[in-house]
């Protein structure tokens, strides 16, 4: 059974849809089977759960749109650029000076990360700047280029991927001095949570890709 949207309403557009999927890189195109295990609640295994080893693993990669086959070399380039922001010297923690906004996360995570910042990583130069001007999906941390050490240290602390990193200018906090902004958006799942998503699919599970017939097993 197929319900199309109500906008391909045409023979045209239906043939451009064609077209465009004719584009799809077979290589690319992956089928996955959830990992599973057998429920431990029955004596005769008749249903399964989900494996909680690598279940949210895989999840993870869906929702942060991680390929489960090999990137392009563009994709490749691009990727290890974003990396390279996690990579140089790292400022110690007590010289990260940095604003924490509230850009989607739920109510209170900023002073919770405030608290968690200073009392349990040393970050004492850091301060609640209240609500983002607007929403964000994902966590960003914005940050000058003579700020880039700073900003290692602090996505070494929280568990930042490269991708949150924003090169760009600093503001000024409370007392007048140049700081970077943290702003926690709404993939932010609490403090002390790493948001690093995972690169790879977990050992064992079963996938294949769409160039290639098999029967499903």
């Amino acid at each position: 059974a197929l319900t199309v949207d109500s906008q391909l309403d045409s023979i045209s557009k239906l043939k451009d849809l064609g077209m465009e999927l004719g584009k799809l890189d077979t290589k690319n195109l992956t089928f996955t089977t959830t990992p599973v295990i057998d429920n431990p609640a029955e004596k005769v295994k008749a249903t399964v759960v989900l494996n909680e080893s690598s279940a949210p693993q895989v999840f993870d990669m869906i929702k942060n749109d991680i390929s489960f086959t090999a990137v392009k070399e563009k994709k490749k380039k691009e990727a290890a650029a974003v990396a390279a922001r996690l990579k140089g010297t790292k400022a110690p923690a007590s010289e990260v000076r940095v604003r924490i906004l509230n850009g989607g996360a739920v109510a209170g995570s900023a002073q919770e990360t405030l608290s968690w910042l200073q009392n349990e990583e040393g970050v004492t130069k850091s301060e609640n700047a209240g609500n983002a001007p607007a929403e964000l999906a994902k966590t960003t941390l914005e940050y000058a280029p003579d700020q880039a050490d700073q900003a290692r240290r602090l996505a070494d602390i929280m568990g930042l991927p490269g991708s949150a990193l924003k090169p760009g200018e600093s503001v000024t906090n409370s007392q007048g001095l140049p700081a970077m902004t943290l702003t926690l958006g709404k993939d932010f799942k609490g403090a002390g949570v790493s948001l690093t998503a995972p690169s790879k699919a977990p050992e064992g599970v079963q996938k294949s890709t769409a160039d290639k017939v098999e029967c499903a097993k």
